[in-house]
């Protein structure tokens, strides 16, 4: 809310609210009144920035159900992330069972290379 009254300026008091938030700041700011009141004009919102879902059940609606696929999404996303760090884990920790690699020095000077395949 912007003003508690339509006649005259008379700031939302309920630090909570944004308005509320605004006009608590420029008490704080302001050396008087006046210029508190002028300062909450410029920061808080206005009336034509009020809005309502009374009689928008058609919007609401619609946002209900935007807001409901960007989360599915969101946890899909989330979910096949997921499946493919662990598949990627399981694929490591699967080739380093499955293959090993020896380097070993033979008993003239030569080094012999073996791989070992475990199944």
């Amino acid at each position: 809310m912007f003003s508690r009254s339509d006649t005259q300026l008379l700031p939302e008091q309920d630090p909570t609210t944004w308005n509320g938030f605004h006009w608590q700041l420029a008490k704080g700011l302001a050396a008087d009144s006046v210029s508190a009141l002028a300062i909450y004009k410029r920061t808080a919102y206005g009336p034509n920035m009020t809005w309502s879902w009374t009689n928008a059940q058609l919007q609401w609606g619609l946002y209900k159900q935007t807001t409901n696929k960007r989360n599915d999404a969101s946890k899909a996303a989330a979910e096949d992330l997921a499946l493919v760090v662990a598949n990627h884990l399981l694929s490591m920790v699967d080739a380093f069972a499955t293959f090993r690699l020896e380097i070993r020095p033979v008993g003239d000077g030569r080094t012999e290379f073996r791989a070992r395949v475990s199944w």
